[in-house]
């Protein structure tokens, strides 16, 4: 994956000569990982549209709205033509002083530097804001600011993507008819079992522990997430798991030569009757100090509810 493409290195050389959008806007970070499970083209082509150019983007916390973005952001077609930065509005507020005021000029000012930095470096510009209904709740006259200005976003070369859940959405956005005429919706559903499988094999190579995982183990973190986490979206709660579950197997780090060194466990060390350490014991041990559920002993709530019943 190509990270240093020359309008990342023009954007770092010249972001100064654009006050806001070198406050608030830092260039999208690539995804830690590979992106599985995702038809990053659905994002391209709602980026074309030439009159609803601007995204929202709605799913649930930890289906991985971020890793798309980013994953979009380092595709080697985006890459050519687009530039991806991602926006903290909170910094365009100062500590003192009107912050509805505050956030309504500088994002203002952030469209306008977006534009004119397109134009004048040939690039599409888009910017990311994650938790968009956030500003909405800060400044609520900037909603109505923005529906001429996302208008005609597409003419004046800079796009935005707008991250929120659906439920965000429906309450502060879609009930403003307008604004919500100017985003095209995407909705990203929870990823498929082999596609959280895949997740976390990459995830393991990327934190170097593939080695250490037991048969099926990945396999029981989906499967275990799925049950006692239905609150929590995929593949963020398999996720959460697996790194806690590497975090038990550290044994030592330190930094060597300027890199982190770490030493694991082993499954006799921590007292795992299993050949490598990352294993069903161990995910048993998360759970039941995490939750207190016994992963191997569970009980059926049918059954239970029918016993206190008949009592």
């Amino acid at each position: 994956m190509n990270t240093t493409s020359k309008h990342i290195r023009t954007y770092n050389e010249t972001k100064n000569k654009y006050p806001a959008l070198a406050k608030a806007a830092n260039v999208m970070q690539p995804p830690p990982a590979d992106i599985i499970g995702r038809d990053l083209n659905e994002l391209r082509r709602g980026l074309r549209n030439p009159e609803k150019a601007n995204v929202a983007l709605l799913a649930e916390p930890g289906t991985g709205k971020t890793a798309y973005v980013q994953g979009f952001a380092y595709d080697a077609d985006s890459l050519l033509y687009y530039l991806v930065l991602e926006v903290n509005p909170e910094r365009l507020i100062e500590k003192t002083g009107d912050r509805d005021n505050a956030l309504l000029t500088g994002i203002n000012e952030l469209l306008d530097q977006a534009g004119q930095y397109s134009k004048e470096h040939d690039v599409i510009v888009v910017l990311f804001i994650d938790e968009f209904h956030k500003m909405t709740d800060i400044c609520p006259s900037l909603m109505e600011s923005l529906k001429p200005r996302l208008e005609k976003s597409a003419m004046h070369g800079f796009r935005l993507i707008a991250a929120t859940t659906f439920e965000e959405y429906n309450k502060n956005i879609a009930k403003n008819r307008a604004l919500d005429q100017r985003f095209l919706q995407i909705k990203l559903a929870e990823l498929s079992k082999d596609a959280v499988i895949h997740v976390l094999e990459n995830r393991a190579k990327q934190h170097g522990v593939f080695d250490h995982l037991d048969t099926g183990v990945l396999d029981d973190i989906y499967t275990e997430s799925k049950r006692l986490l239905m609150s929590n979206a995929q593949p963020r709660a398999s996720i959460d798991i697996l790194n806690s579950m590497i975090g038990d197997t550290v044994k030592t780090e330190r930094m060597i030569n300027g890199k982190l060194v770490k030493e694991y466990y082993t499954p006799a060390e921590l007292g795992i009757a299993t050949n490598k350490v990352i294993s069903r014991p161990l995910l048993k041990r998360i759970i039941r100090r995490s939750l207190g559920v016994d992963i191997d002993n569970a009980v059926d709530v049918n059954t239970v509810i029918h016993a206190v019943k008949t009592k």
